[in-house]
């Protein structure tokens, strides 16, 4: 199962693949998941499609509206970057609840790179932006001390 729910919070699991322990794993061998929320350990990485429509079919079973949205589950979801960017984008014309990802920080060279490249990019164009436009250096020159 893709989501499940902890009070008025809609978790989104995409994936048991980890990068250390889990949550429930630093909990002790005492803790469980409750019953009720619906928690099962993914059996398949899911599709794009497969997230968005779990989601939406959450939201619209929910009695009362979900105060958040979180990408979590039993594995790293930052491992799984472009899915969870492809469903971020896919659902943003619907109305969500904030949404937020739980991770451990300890994530693939791939994500990481994919956010170095993506802060940079920012940088680059609000440098540009300030300096004149496309024509502009790359970099904003030093003032002389």
């Amino acid at each position: 199962m893709t989501t499940y729910t902890l009070r008025s919070t809609l978790y989104v699991a995409l994936t048991n693949r980890l990068t250390a322990r889990t949550i429930i794993q630093t909990r002790g061998p005492a803790f469980s998941m409750p019953n009720s929320s619906g928690f099962v350990p993914l059996q398949h990485e899911p599709l794009t499609t497969d997230v968005c429509a779990a989601v939406l079919s959450a939201m619209e079973r929910a009695p009362t509206p979900f105060s958040s949205i979180v990408f979590a589950g039993q594995g790293e979801p930052l491992l799984r970057l472009d899915t969870l960017e492809a469903v971020l984008v896919a659902l943003a014309s619907e109305s969500l609840p904030p949404v937020r990802v739980a991770t451990n920080g300890i994530v693939a060279p791939r994500a990481a790179q994919h956010g170095r490249r993506q802060r940079d990019g920012r940088a680059r164009l609000r440098r540009r932006s300030t300096m004149g436009g496309a024509d502009a250096p790359d970099t904003v020159p030093r003032r002389r001390a």
